[in-house]
């Protein structure tokens, strides 16, 4: 493999507080500043494995609003949600850190002169911020963000277009849902699945079809790194 596109939340970055955080509590704010909707909790919802705008539309559906009312606030739901968390994440103590063997199995990838990139649901400003705190943003350059599709799938073709790569057989995704698994395939990648989200062992095996498309963890650098570039 010459490019191995990663998801965030789950796969390589993990939340370090109990508390809401900055993100939810952004989210929570524009809803209402933008569509009216007062002290919805976004993960009181099932978003694991949806993009940022996917899950906007998902709360506003739920709530009674069409696609027509949900697309005209979009734009400014967009850029007003990541201008909140900015402001909320000033002097707040650490909500984010790598899992475990993250950050060696992604040096490991840089040394052998691998392109790395994102393939994640989360705006733009949002991903690279996550990334800071686990101090992970050092080894990407480029990827796919949540502004680029309510699919995932959208996001990873994106972050496909953005590496360069025209060979589709030479990239492999790594996340830790079945969502990414489908961004994948849809577009004719290799999806690989790590078992450290929300997702087991087991339900990865049989999501994917074998296996060898999953790993429990990156602890065995050297073995995550065999597996993603095999």
């Amino acid at each position: 493999m010459t490019v191995v596109l990663f998801d965030i939340d789950g796969t390589i970055v993990t939340k370090s507080v109990r508390s809401a955080t900055s993100k939810q509590m952004a989210y929570t704010q524009a809803l209402a500043d933008i569509y009216g909707l007062n002290s919805i909790n976004y993960m009181d919802y099932p978003i694991f494995g949806l993009t940022d705008r996917g899950i906007l539309f998902l709360i506003l559906r739920e709530n009674g609003l069409d696609d027509v009312d949900i697309r005209e606030g979009e734009t400014d739901f967009i850029g007003l949600v990541q201008k909140i968390h900015a402001d909320l994440s000033v002097g707040r103590k650490q909500q984010y850190k790598a899992l475990p063997g993250a950050f060696q199995l992604l040096k490991q990838l840089k040394k052998r002169g691998v392109s790395i990139g994102l393939a994640t649901g989360n705006f733009e400003s949002i991903a690279w911020f996550k990334l800071h705190q686990a101090k992970l943003d050092q080894f990407f350059d480029y990827g796919g963000f949540g502004e680029a599709g309510i699919d995932r799938a959208d996001i990873v073709k994106n972050a496909i277009s953005k590496s360069g790569e025209m060979d589709m057989k030479s990239i492999v995704l790594l996340g830790d849902t079945l969502h990414d698994v489908d961004a994948a395939r849809q577009n004719g990648i290799h999806g690989r699945a790590v078992a450290t989200g929300q997702f087991t062992m087991d339900e990865l095996i049989k999501y994917t079809g074998s296996e060898k498309h999953v790993l429990e963890g990156f602890e065995d650098v050297d073995f995550a790194v065999s597996f993603l570039l095999e």
